[in-house]
């Protein structure tokens, strides 16, 4: 079931983030036509000063909501697109969260810096991704606005069948969508008397059996759609380097919403993939959905 994106909240920055940030959060707006698009920036207190700054009223938000409001109105928006500015006051992430919820956000747009190292803009993304409530998009500073080229990693289960469905509804008309399926020979395979070569031929084989099945159930909104396939253990690394090689202007995985207990159980691999590519990254998730320790464990032992 395609998930409904009528509320767009976009994490504005006021600083260089921004240009490539507001850029595809209007591309965005063009695909998905929502009813409401939040324009939100935290004021983070620092030192000494944290105290002052959280007491500051809104004549003295004026000057910030006055340069959210004029980007808002360069995105040229649609008249029937209710538009909201929020200035608040406090940490970036809680921020976000906090105001995600409130405004029941189906999708938050949020920028980040293209440095190599694994630097502030994307540990606070990648701490968004974890509790976010919704679907998110991370646009690296400088990232074209280009959707044609979309990579998404499946495992022919419902929750990628979804991401595949929103993957369509962003790509432009007429785009290719990549679906990656990653796997590995199981262990042991060397006991039953074959190569790596040839479980991993019979894996594959298995692979493009499922997709056949899958790919009906999934609504393409007119996209074409061809399989991609990767052996290895190691999901992040091998979406990372799918999405090089297939040279993806964006990467859409789905997640499951989990907790930070059940992350550190199950490991997350929409947070590895956000380390490790610089490009937009798209998650999905179910609005409002979180799965905690109890199912984590469940999941981990296929219980459900």
């Amino acid at each position: 079931m395609t998930l409904p994106i009528r509320t767009i909240m976009v994490a504005v920055a006021l600083d260089q983030r921004d240009l490539s940030t507001m850029a595809h959060a209007s591309y965005l707006v063009s695909r998905f036509a929502p009813e409401t698009v939040y324009l939100i920036h935290a004021i983070e207190p620092s030192g000494r000063e944290g105290a002052a700054q959280a007491a500051i009223g809104p004549a003295e938000d004026a000057p910030i909501r006055e340069k959210l409001e004029g980007l808002a109105a360069a995105m040229a928006l649609p008249a029937n697109v209710r538009v909201e500015t929020v200035v608040a006051h406090g940490e970036a992430v809680p921020t976000l969260l906090k105001h995600a919820g409130k405004s029941s956000a189906d999708l938050l747009v949020v920028g980040r810096s293209v440095d190599e190292r694994a630097d502030e803009s994307t540990r606070g993304a990648v701490r968004v991704m974890r509790k976010i409530p919704c679907s998110l998009l991370i646009v690296p500073a400088g990232a074209p606005v280009e959707y044609d080229r979309v990579l998404v990693a499946v495992d022919y289960s419902g929750r990628s069948g979804e991401a595949m469905e929103l993957a369509a509804r962003v790509a432009e008309p007429g785009s290719e969508i990549a679906a990656l399926n990653v796997f590995a020979p199981p262990l042991g395979y060397h006991k039953l008397g074959q190569t790596f070569e040839h479980a991993a031929a019979t894996m594959q084989s298995e692979a493009e059996r499922e997709f056949q099945e899958w790919l009906p159930k999934v609504d393409l909104a007119g996209a074409a759609c061809k399989p991609m396939f990767h052996v290895g253990e190691e999901v992040p690394d091998a979406i990372a380097k799918s999405a090089d090689e297939y040279d993806a202007n964006l990467v859409v995985v789905a997640s499951h919403g989990r907790t930070q207990p059940a992350a550190l159980l199950l490991g997350h691999v929409a947070d590895a993939v956000c380390r490790k590519v610089s490009r937009p990254m798209l998650c999905v998730k179910r609005k409002g959905e979180v799965v905690d320790l109890i199912r984590a464990i469940a999941q981990l032992y296929e219980w459900d």
